[in-house]
């Protein structure tokens, strides 16, 4: 019995030590934080060489890109025939060449007829100068005659014309066109614009029939003020009609109107001829009535002293002579369409003898240089780039081993927001010029930004990151497993570490926390 109870103590002594030993080995596990005895994959650090990589898509656009279009100014602001095309898709072409034109015959008469005004105000000027001869005023009172019997001729021949232009060339378009209540029998673009159309057209009407009257039974050279006024009044108020209708004849097209686009097209030529036909008859007309006022004031100035008021205002007459040929030659320009700069010519619309719109694109150019490539970098990489980087770029209509060269040129300063992920537009250049790259296509860039050699490095999911750090930090950390007597013991610590620059390959650089022979656990 006595044996027996000293086996029970023996084994309760034994007991007692394995809870105490268990309270020690939790004790140290305890006090220990950041280790523990789980199951990782583990595999020593290495040492390698990294190369930090920012890649991006985009696509391939010229440097420069010009849609050209036909300005309306001194074109009836609706647009003309086409004169000439002097280019194809694929031509190269100089910075001011002339690629394509309206036909502007008025209006180069009209700069010719202001050309014509400089020289003689600039003569009446001279002769003003050296002072009136019985001779002089006899030779100008001939001009102010011949002037006054050419401006007669001219209003009856300019009146025929407007009336052809409104009663042969547009009436089709109205019902009742030559009655009180005329009707555009053509779909317009609202009730205003029909209303607005048919009181033009009764009011060219109207201006027609005053300036009839004006002419009949006046056989003498002279113009009457009324036939004066009724010419200036109708030829202002048909030009806005023609160019309201003009309006009216762009608008239409086979879905809105039910015509066939043949018939459309005829009706705009229809309207552009008429249109052509009365800018032609006021330049006419201006032209003889400058003739007229020309000779009228050369002869007044021939009979007038010379006196510092009429030489300053004679001056002025030059000057406002000048301005006209200024505005002839402007508005020519604009009836021509030429290259903007160096480049090549990638679409090309109108053709010779066509009614082309103005306002609407003619002609494509881009430049011929090296293309450039515009591509989104996320706000996390864009800190890494420099213009000036190189960079290799792959085209996705080739095989990935073709490169091309290019280089940072521009870093957009201000963010980008698509989908609330933000990301800064960067454009590169290409280095050379190469017949294989083409606008259009998808271009994948690469941008070597850092390289480190011989450095420590373990995979990118080995990293631990902590973003709870009392210093309000992120803090880098890695599991390291701890060694007994030299071996793993399976024990694993986590260890701060300063991470460096994240390779292509998928390794981060560990500037400081591991050593050589460290092992650690990967997940």
């Amino acid at each position: 019995m006595k044996s027996t109870h000293k086996t029970s103590k023996i084994i309760l002594y034994i007991v007692l030590a394995i809870i105490v030993l268990a309270i020690i080995a939790g004790s140290v596990y305890i006090i220990t934080p950041g280790t523990t005895q789980e199951k990782y994959t583990t595999a020593p650090v290495s040492r390698m060489d990294l190369t930090e990589i920012v890649t991006a898509t985009g696509e391939v656009a010229p440097d420069q890109q010009s849609v050209l279009a036909f300005d309306g100014a001194g074109l009836n602001g609706s647009g003309g025939t086409i004169a000439s095309v002097n280019v194809t898709v694929g031509d190269h072409v100089t910075q001011g060449q002339i690629l394509a034109t309206f036909k502007s015959d008025i209006l180069e008469s009209g700069l010719e007829g202001a050309q014509a005004d400089v020289a003689a105000t600039q003569a009446q000027l001279a002769t003003l100068e050296q002072g009136a001869t019985p001779t002089n005023i006899a030779v100008y009172s001939q001009k102010v005659a011949d002037a006054e019997t050419a401006f007669s001729s001219s209003i009856h021949d300019v009146y025929l014309k407007i009336e052809d232009a409104i009663v042969n060339q547009t009436t089709s378009f109205f019902t009742n066109g030559v009655s009180v209540n005329p009707q555009i029998n053509v779909p317009t673009q609202n009730t205003f614009t029909q209303n607005n159309i048919n009181e033009e057209r009764l009011v060219v009407s109207g201006d027609l029939n005053n300036w009839q009257n004006a002419l009949t039974g006046n056989t003498s050279n002279q113009v009457t003020p009324q036939a004066e006024t009724a010419a200036s009044t109708t030829l202002a108020d048909t030009r806005q009609f023609l160019s309201d209708l003009g309006s009216i004849m762009n608008y239409l097209n086979p879905g809105n109107s039910g015509f066939s686009q043949t018939t459309i097209d005829a009706d705009r030529a229809a309207v552009t001829g008429a249109a052509t036909e009365v800018t032609a008859a006021a330049s006419e007309y201006t032209g003889a009535l400058s003739g007229i006022n020309e000779a009228n004031s050369a002869l007044n100035l021939d009979e007038s002293s010379a006196t510092p008021s009429t030489i300053a205002a004679q001056s002025a007459e030059i000057a406002k002579a000048q301005a006209e040929v200024s505005t002839d030659q402007s508005q020519i320009a604009h009836a021509t369409l030429t290259a903007p700069f160096d480049g090549i010519i990638t679409d090309v619309e109108p053709t010779v003898g066509e009614v082309f719109s103005a306002g609407v694109p003619a002609i494509t150019v881009i430049s011929g240089g090296p293309f450039k490539i515009g591509v989104g970098v996320p706000e996390t990489d864009v800190a890494k780039l420099t213009v000036g980087d190189t960079a290799s770029v792959t085209l996705s209509a080739y095989d990935a081993s073709t490169t091309f060269p290019a280089t940072i040129t521009t870093i957009d300063p201000a963010e980008t927001v698509v989908n609330g992920v933000n990301s800064y537009q960067v454009t590169l250049h290409f280095l050379n010029a190469d017949p294989r790259i083409l606008s259009g296509m998808t271009a994948n860039v690469s941008i070597v930004t850092a390289t480190d050699t011989d450095v420590i490095a373990v995979p990118i999911s080995d990293i631990i990151t902590d973003n709870s750090t009392t210093s309000g930090g992120v803090q880098t950390s890695v599991m390291v497993e701890g060694q007994s007597n030299g071996k793993p013991n399976g024990v694993f610590v986590k260890k701060p570490v300063v991470t460096g620059i994240t390779g292509s390959n998928g390794y981060i650089e560990i500037k400081s926390g591991l050593s050589d022979g460290d092992i650690v656990a990967e997940f």
